[in-house]
Formats: C-alpha cells, sequence, structure tokens
C-alpha cells in the first residue's frame, strides 16, 4: 500500500489526497503552493484544506499570506485504533449473524427439491453440517463420489453413518466401497418400499426422498426436506427399528 492508497483508505477524497501529498512535500506551504504543486484547482485546494484542517490533519499557521504545514501523525493512529475497533466490532457481529443463521437454518419450514441432482446437493450439505450421525434409508445404493468425499471427511470427525438399502448382487462392490469409507451398511428385505428413501441428520433435519420404481426419471425425484426435531426423532426411531431387524450380509 502506497502513500496515495493510505490516505484514501482513511477516508481521503483524490483532492484532499493530494493536497496532503503536495503539503508533505513542500513542508510550509501557501494555498497557491499547494495548488501548484497538486494540480488541485485553488479553490478547491482551499476547500480541501478547511476540511483537512478541522479534521485535525493539518494546521492552519496564524501568519500573512496564510501557510499551512502538517500536523503530527497522531490522528492517523486514532484513525487506525477507531478502525481496528469498527473491524472487532464487524468481526463480533458476523459471528453473531454466522451463528445465528446456523441456529435457524432450515427452522420450521419444508423445502421441496426435484431432480436427483439438486438433491445430492442437498445431501452433501446436510452432510457437511453434521456433528453427530446420519441415518440414510436408501433403497437402490449407489457410489456418488463426491458424496462419497463429503462422507469420508464427516467420519473422521467421529460421525456415525449408517445405510439400510435393497441387497443386489450385481451391487456388491458398491456396498464394499462404502464400507471402507466407514460407512455401517445393513440390508432391508421390504421391496414395496423400494420408492422410499429417508435420512435423519442429528435428529434435526430429515428428508423423504421419492424415487424409482414410482418416479421412473431422476430428473423427476421428489425431496421432501423439513428441520423439526419431532419428526426427524421420529425417522430415528424407526431408522433403528429397520436397523435392528437388518441383515448385516
Amino acid at each position: 500500500m502506497n502513500e496515495q492508497q493510505l490516505l484514501e483508505s482513511m477516508g481521503f477524497t483524490a483532492y484532499e489526497t493530494k493536497v496532503y501529498l503536495a503539503l508533505a512535500q513542500l513542508g510550509v506551504a501557501t494555498g497557491n503552493e499547494i495548488a501548484k504543486q497538486s494540480g488541485v484547482p485553488t479553490n478547491k485546494v482551499y476547500e480541501c484544506l478547511i476540511r483537512l484542517a478541522e479534521k485535525g490533519f493539518i494546521a492552519s499557521l496564524g501568519i500573512r499570506p496564510r501557510k499551512y504545514k502538517l500536523l503530527g501523525f497522531q490522528r492517523f493512529y486514532s484513525a487506525l485504533e477507531e478502525k481496528k475497533n469498527s473491524l472487532k466490532d464487524m468481526q463480533r457481529a458476523l459471528l453473531s449473524l454466522e451463528q445465528f443463521s446456523k441456529g435457524k437454518q432450515l427452522q420450521d419450514i419444508a423445502l421441496v427439491l426435484k431432480g436427483k441432482g439438486k438433491i445430492l446437493d442437498m445431501l452433501t450439505q446436510a452432510t457437511e453440517n453434521t456433528k453427530h450421525f446420519a441415518y440414510s434409508f436408501v433403497g437402490n445404493l449407489n457410489f456418488d463420489y463426491q458424496t462419497a468425499k463429503v462422507s469420508a471427511a464427516a467420519l473422521k470427525r467421529g460421525v456415525d453413518i449408517r445405510f439400510i438399502a435393497h441387497k443386489i448382487s450385481e451391487h456388491k462392490e458398491i456396498y464394499e466401497q462404502w464400507k471402507r469409507l466407514g460407512v455401517k451398511i445393513r440390508f432391508y428385505p421390504k421391496k414395496e418400499q423400494k420408492s422410499i428413501r429417508f435420512t435423519t441428520f442429528d435428529s434435526k433435519i430429515c428428508r423423504i426422498t421419492i424415487g424409482e420404481p414410482e418416479i421412473p426419471k431422476q430428473e423427476d425425484y421428489l425431496s421432501f426436506w423439513i428441520e423439526s426435531p419431532a419428526f426427524a426423532s421420529l425417522l430415528k426411531d424407526q431408522f433403528e427399528v429397520m436397523w435392528k431387524k437388518a441383515d448385516e450380509d
């Protein structure tokens, strides 16, 4: 940062910056001398000198013709301290806003998403914010690398991730990929629930998704997201009942 940028960051206008720097070069000078040195029109120079004097950056000497000089740099240090305090206030306000936002995320609202891509994006976001557990009844389990990456990070944070899936022999390698990450998987035999998927995150946020065979096209999949501790806890209870009945292999 050079001198001009410094002054502008302190709130100096373009003319005030030129006038101040010209006076810094001249030491003590009249308005006309400053105008000549700075290239600022004389009438604007005097306007700038008045403002800079009022702000405490320069002083007018009681001599004729009137001359001006810079004051010490204490005013700059005071202004810098004010900026520091202002930045601290902004930082505290930002942290408060962040906590407020996290506390209100999806609170008391229902969100409907259409299309598998949007649903996966939301699953990724929810998994990133999960602190304790994410329990999912997934039906036909696939291996999505973006979801897997986020899940791996969550597992390292100590998040308990479990899937209940419908066992399909052709998907054996997919199950192994998830297990290698650390995801616990069990298999549920009820084929009539094949189109329904659900997830509960920390008993706070949950989703219910409807896909194939009832909705054959992935772009038409529907997913209902709700932040409701009561409803999310009900899904957690449902998952745990299914988990006990599910087969490990």
